[in-house]
């Protein structure tokens, strides 16, 4: 699309240059420069958000079978962080949370990832948002009413510790969720794809 525009905006000044007087020329320039002000910031958020569209539609349509949400003890605190990890990277405490353990089966819709688009999807990059979150793009960021403390996708009958891995297809998971006190429903969501929805006892 950048492509595009640069090489319209190209031919545009190489054509104002050779037909229009010098003050046309002027004019062209300053038609262009206030539209690029306008239309610059949705041209560099369609850029930046693209492949973030691609990775998520994979699971575009995707539904949730929930098997079991029952609450849970806390994770125990750490005083000091392991080698993994430092200072900067543990999250700050922030405040209470209702701790559950909720099993999910999420099944991607058929035909949701395009000819030669992604295949593959990561449970990690999975969120838990309330029903009306905001589109991430108007938010600028991520609800942190639930946060994923831990989680686990079953692999022949047993939890094993999610990896990072890109996995194909339905896949059942077991999280360890945080949820600010209050909260009674959330909805899943993948990058901008949201789906399903998970009911709190």
């Amino acid at each position: 699309m950048w492509r595009v525009v640069l090489l319209a905006v190209l031919v545009a000044v190489l054509v104002a240059v050779k037909l229009l007087p010098w003050w046309g020329t002027l004019a062209l320039l300053a038609v262009l420069l206030l539209s690029f002000k306008l239309l610059g910031r949705r041209l560099i958020e369609a850029a930046f958000t693209a492949p973030f569209k691609a990775k998520g539609r994979v699971l575009r349509g995707a539904t949730s079978d929930i098997h079991s949400v029952m609450p849970a003890e806390p994770p125990p605190a750490r005083a000091e962080p392991s080698e993994e990890e430092d200072d900067d990277e543990r999250p700050e405490p922030d405040g209470p949370r209702d701790w559950f353990t909720v099993e999910v089966t999420i099944r991607p819709a058929d035909g949701a990832a395009r000819p030669g688009g992604f295949t593959l999807w990561e449970p990690g990059e999975l969120l838990l948002v309330p029903p009306d979150a905001p589109d991430p793009r108007e938010d600028g960021g991520d609800d942190d009413v639930a946060r994923v403390e831990r989680l686990e996708i079953q692999e022949d009958g047993a939890f094993v510790e999610d990896e990072g891995y890109k996995l194909p297809g339905p896949q059942r998971l077991r999280m360890l969720l945080g949820v600010k006190p209050g909260a009674t429903r959330l909805k899943f969501r993948y990058y901008f794809e949201d789906f399903g929805e998970v009911k709190l006892p």
